[in-house]
């Protein structure tokens, strides 16, 4: 990764700390991990954040990141949350020309994916 990258860095720190806080919200034990990877062509930053958490069922991935919230009775009752953080990380790597997505297995866990434009500054 460039030492120098020019771009929002209130938002990316917002990203990595929406993504991370929530991947240790929902690992109880087990790892949460977090890479970083820069592609000079197309000047794309990359987030990849995994944990060993419970994990996602198939129909709530559709939804993940949409503004309105979470709809899982299970983590509602469980999981102190508004349910808006991935919504609004959704949001702002979109609004960074970037593109986000999720995979998980229930009970084992998830890995998101986002990836903004951040160019590299001429030092």
């Amino acid at each position: 990764i460039p030492s120098k990258l020019v771009g929002d860095k209130e938002r990316v720190e917002q990203i990595i700390i929406n993504l991370v806080s929530n991947a240790i919200k929902y690992t109880n034990s087990g790892k949460v991990e977090i890479s970083l990877t820069y592609d000079a062509k197309p000047s794309l930053l990359g987030i990849v954040v995994s944990d060993t958490g419970r994990g996602m069922r198939p129909d709530d991935l559709e939804k993940i990141f949409d503004v309105s919230g979470r709809e899982r009775a299970v983590d509602r009752s469980t999981i102190e949350s508004s349910g808006l953080g991935l919504g609004i990380t959704g949001k702002l790597v979109e609004m960074m020309d970037g593109e986000i997505s999720a995979k998980s297995k229930y009970g084992e866990g998830a890995t998101f994916t986002a990836k903004i434009v951040q160019r590299t500054a001429e030092v």
